[in-house]
């Protein structure tokens, strides 16, 4: 399951499961949440209750060993919810135990909230302090947590939380090292709503020392 799961967009949740059998069913339900305020039906079935579900999928399988079912599932609803799987809900294999073959996780779905990065655009040198910009509007208030990661994605670390969606931030570049893989994050929250955008890469230059680096990289290599 991914880490955001998305109102009214296509979501992919796959179940992995172990033991064996021919021809048997995998059901995945869902219990739970609400329709966004912006739902204007008056559907008494709008909100689901945690003792009522509905069926996202069910899928025929046979296997032995360790396998993976995928599901896809376009929520109607925000909020917390229940999703239960159920292995052999029709009792088609015999099996010595009968206990382990329903499991349910909480989840929480998102509305998304839109978010673009208007600086850093990519490609650009920063140095000393620079405005980081970036547009989220939303029809709820608005959180807003700026992450940086100086290698390209692989990590990322605080600027700011829950700051205000004012779309712009002052950051002084000269509390990071030098380099050429710098990217910038915008997360974006809301009641029942979430978001974010990252940006392409750009350089950060208040001593130089990332020329040194970049040549250095760009010709690493061995011979023997």
């Amino acid at each position: 399951t991914p880490p955001h799961l998305f109102y009214n967009e296509s979501n992919r949740v796959r179940v992995n499961i172990s033991g064996a059998g021919d021809d048997f069913n995998v059901t995945l339900l869902v219990s739970g949440g609400h329709c966004p305020d912006t739902d204007t039906d008056t559907d008494e079935n709008c909100t689901l209750n945690e003792s009522e579900s509905e069926v996202i999928g069910k899928k025929n399988i046979s296997f032995y060993g360790n396998t993976s079912v995928s599901f896809t599932w376009k929520p109607e609803r925000v909020g917390k919810c229940n999703l239960t799987v159920l292995v052999d809900p029709d009792d088609d294999l015999y099996e010595a135990n009968e206990t382990n073959n329903n499991m349910t996780r909480k989840v929480r779905v998102y509305e998304r909230i839109p978010v673009e990065i208007i600086a850093p655009g990519g490609g650009e040198t920063w140095k000393g302090t620079k405005e980081i910009r970036w547009n989220a509007s939303f029809r709820k208030p608005v959180s807003i947590d700026i992450w940086y990661s100086p290698n390209r994605g692989k990590k990322w670390v605080v600027i700011a939380q829950n700051t205000e969606n004012d779309g712009v931030f002052a950051w002084d570049t000269k509390t990071v090292a030098d380099g050429y893989d710098y990217s910038i994050k915008i997360e974006a929250y809301a009641e029942d709503a979430y978001g974010e955008a990252k940006s392409n890469l750009f350089t950060i230059s208040n001593r130089g020392t990332e020329k040194s680096w970049k040549g250095f990289h760009a010709n690493a290599g061995f011979a023997l």
